[in-house]
């Protein structure tokens, strides 16, 4: 993993994943959320260029 590498935090990598996933799965909802309601919440449609 990236993050191991850069902080030299080897073998941790499990501890690193365990860190970050919950704030990975609370984003990706998020983002989908947004990408959701870009195409079906009319005052966001407007952001879509076509």
């Amino acid at each position: 993993m990236v993050a191991s590498t850069a902080t030299r935090w080897f073998d941790h990598e499990g501890d690193i994943l365990r860190y970050v996933f919950f704030h990975s799965i609370a984003l990706a909802s998020l983002v989908g959320l947004y990408v959701t309601m870009q195409a079906y919440v009319w005052p966001f449609t407007l952001m879509v260029v076509r």
